[in-house]
């Protein structure tokens, strides 16, 4: 059966259709409502929030002039109801002090009055660019609307959409006087394509994991999981990839790089280069985007490059949460996983099919240092499925992730024609798992992040 456009359900809708109004939000249901929650933060205002925006759509369909995009109008009518939600006196949180206050806007680097300053030299170099792709840079970055979508909405190519996506971008950084950030020279600089330092030692170094007898902690974690970075400003990390064997595979060092809005929520650009053994430094293929919030870690956008396309993935994206969920700030041991006598963990309570959860406190010795740390473990997938991994990250005291080490099934295939170490396992819920790679961090080899 064919499946009707959106100018032929907004037609309907707006003469009162309600089962064509109906067809639209299913449709849009699912970014509007990711925008509404990313935005509001509580999960309870933001069902309020979704159940406003469809009754304001649904009452504005007959002022609606013009087809347009139907899912940029109800991304813009989402928008507008999380403004009223934030100024609304009923809704307004109990006052916060005033170091509280700072503390916050520090983590984004700018006061309200400086972003609003900010956005208005955004505006004013966008006059200067020509109308086709302002209407284009228009329609990307402020209503949110993605590569296809413009091509459709224009009737061209996508490559055209991405060419003056570029002019666009490199015209409004001229009226901005922005250096473009690849060509700084930081301190990162030195271990671009080309050079052949890098920190880590290429084979991995004494790693001994005992269990302490010390009284239990909670960890404050700021990083984006896994990564070793912290999303704010000035920020850098180094992280490097041992196989099995514990040779030296992957260096990746991090930096932020800039802010970054996706879709109307500030965060930061993190900019992700590449060392590899026997080949040297890669160029930049990965951009992500991030924010730390008072209670988590959040990811907002994914930007990967290839020789024949730019992918962008944001928090919108179907599966995109899946992949990239939220990290919790505070974790602890015990919530999720017990800890059997012989090692293996065993669930406590149901869990969804990728979760992590705090596993018990260890002392990690990595050459010359030691840390105490709380071993998070993270299940990538339903445990009886064969394509899932099991990682195990130890954070120290401090909030900084120090080692990981990750596990397969026996026999799944590998990436980066890595092979297996069956004698280093992890049993989980009676399924057993086999150790494939170790991760170590600038925290655990004493390198400068800077």
């Amino acid at each position: 059966m064919r499946e009707h456009t959106d100018d032929y359900l907004l037609g309907l809708a707006k003469r009162g259709d309600e089962h064509a109004f109906l067809g639209i939000v299913r449709r849009y249901e699912f970014p509007v409502a990711q925008l509404i929650s990313y935005t509001i933060g509580n999960a309870d205002d933001a069902e309020d929030v979704l159940q406003e925006t469809l009754l304001d759509a649904w009452m504005g369909l007959r002022l609606l002039r013009g087809s347009g995009s139907v899912r940029a109008w109800l991304m813009q009518v989402a928008r507008n109801r999380c403004s009223d939600y934030f100024r609304s006196k009923g809704r307004r949180e109990i006052p916060i002090e005033s170091a509280e206050l700072e503390e916050r806007m520090n983590l984004l680097n700018a006061a309200s009055g400086r972003h609003r300053a900010v956005t208005a030299d955004i505006v004013g170099a966008l006059e200067d660019v020509p109308d086709a792709e302002r209407d284009i840079a228009e329609l990307f970055y402020l209503q949110g609307l993605t590569i296809a979508e413009i091509a459709e909405r224009h009737k061209c190519p996508r490559g055209t959409v991405k060419r003056r996506l570029f002019t666009a971008r490199h015209l409004m950084r001229q009226a901005l006087g922005v250096t473009t950030p690849e060509r700084t020279n930081g301190a990162m600089d030195k271990h671009r394509a080309g050079s052949k330092t890098q920190p880590f030692p290429k084979m991995l170094p004494n790693v001994e994991i005992t269990v302490p007898d010390a009284e239990p902690f909670i960890i404050d974690c700021r990083e984006m999981r896994y990564w070793g970075i912290i999303p704010e400003f000035g920020q850098r990390a180094w992280k490097a990839d041992y196989d099995s064997r514990g040779c030296l595979r992957r260096v990746g060092n991090t930096r932020v790089i800039g802010s970054a809005s996706v879709h109307g929520l500030l965060g930061v650009e993190i900019e992700s280069a590449e060392w590899w053994y026997e080949e040297g430094w890669r160029p930049v293929t990965v951009h992500y985007y991030g924010r730390v919030l008072e209670d988590k870690v959040q990811w907002l956008g994914m930007l990967e490059r290839t020789n024949h396309e730019t992918c962008l993935r944001t928090f919108l994206d179907e599966g995109f949460v899946w992949a990239y969920p939220d990290d919790q700030r505070l974790v602890s041991d015990g919530d999720l996983f017990a800890i059997e006598p012989d090692g293996s963990l065993r669930t406590i309570r149901p869990r969804q099919d990728f979760t992590e959860a705090g596993a018990g406190y260890f002392t990690v010795k990595i050459g010359g240092q030691s840390f105490a740390c709380l071993r998070i473990v993270g299940v990538e997938g339903a445990i009886d499925d064969e394509a899932t991994c099991v990682t195990e990250a130890f954070i120290a005291n401090n909030g900084r992730m120090v080692l990981q080490r990750h596990y397969c099934r026996q026999g799944a295939a590998l990436p980066l024609d890595e092979t297996t170490n069956d004698d280093v396992t992890m049993t989980v819920d009676g399924h057993r798992f086999v150790f494939f790679r170790t991760t170590l961090t600038d925290t655990s080899c004493g390198i400068p992040a800077n």
